[in-house]
């Protein structure tokens, strides 16, 4: 796949059906209409998307926005999906371009989109003046297909990615689950931590939330952490670890049945089940028990959403 994270970077070369989104979350009302550019390949057409990058100051239309994924799974998850081409641009790189120099110039002339798919509510161009009927009306001349893609809704609530932060912060699991399509996952370095875990014979991994990411809701979870392509069942205390005390919210996680070096690597951690609020405890006797009990439930639990991932597959 070739991703481009410059406007001139891209260079006209074989005819696209280009989806159109931030796609932040790639859950699965963002996954229709990408899917809408991959049903293209039928005809020839190359299955691209255009995006943004958020390199500096958020935009204004998401000045309350929070990563529910990084950037960098957010490619890995097109890829697997299938899309050739991602043009990634920071969004200060083409925000003041008018709706008719982002169509005409930029995917028409430069991407040679035939076919362009986006969700109903689309907005591009400077201070988002184009819309759907815009787009359709500066498509038209040059015989480009506009597909509209309808929201995807889960139990008549509409799938997205403010909906899906929300049941993330609360430690909504299951719903986040249904919404993306795959579980709500983690994937920061693993840093060197104050080895108190390994003490208590509970050594467990270490990864710092950065900066404007959705954090869930502090507590206890079971999980499945991913190493090297095999998952295994895990619990995860994510949250500023009052007994021993941390300077920003982190995930701390025992894994289970693994033994091994981590430190350095990026390791996908899904959490997968709210097991409790997150505690203080009056010594370190305390936390190992409830460390053990913690453990025991996730040893019962875990095993079954190994299952349900794997049946399931995972875009990540």
């Amino acid at each position: 796949m070739n991703v481009y994270n410059y406007l001139d970077e891209v260079h006209p070369s074989e005819m696209r059906a280009v989806a159109l989104g931030f796609f932040d979350g790639v859950h699965c009302g963002h996954q229709a209409v990408i899917q809408g550019a991959l049903d293209c390949a039928e005809r020839g057409l190359r299955p691209a998307v255009f995006t943004y990058r958020i390199a500096h100051n958020i935009p204004e239309c998401k000045s309350n926005f929070m990563w529910i994924n990084s950037e960098e799974d957010r490619i890995r998850m097109m890829e697997r999906m299938g899309v050739q081409d991602v043009v990634q641009p920071s969004f200060e790189d083409f925000c003041d371009m008018t709706p008719e120099a982002f169509v005409e110039d930029f995917l028409i002339q430069r991407m040679r989109a035939k076919v362009i798919v986006c969700g109903e509510d689309f907005r591009f161009g400077k201070k988002a003046a184009g819309n759907v009927e815009i787009l359709k009306k500066l498509c038209e001349p040059y015989g480009v297909e506009v597909q509209l893609v309808p929201p995807v809704v889960l139990d008549g609530d509409r799938i997205s990615s403010t909906r899906i932060r929300e049941y993330v912060t609360k430690g909504n699991m299951n719903l986040a689950w249904r919404m993306l399509g795959r579980p709500y996952s983690l994937r920061f370095p693993v840093v060197s931590g104050n080895k108190i875990g390994r003490t208590l014979n509970f050594p467990t991994i270490n990864q710092i939330y950065p900066d404007h990411f959705a954090i869930p809701r502090f507590g206890v979870y079971v999980s499945v952490a991913e190493v090297d392509g095999e998952l295994y069942p895990s619990v995860t205390n994510v949250g500023m670890k009052p007994t021993v005390g941390s300077d920003r919210p982190l995930a701390e996680t025992y894994i289970i049945g693994f033994k091994g070096n981590l430190y350095g690597t990026r390791i996908r951690v899904s959490l997968c089940h709210f097991i409790r609020q997150e505690m203080k405890f009056n010594s370190l006797e305390e936390l190992r028990q409830q460390i053990e009990r913690d453990t025991k439930q996730a040893d019962m639990m875990g095993p079954s959403f190994v299952t349900r991932m794997k049946e399931q597959g995972s875009l990540l």
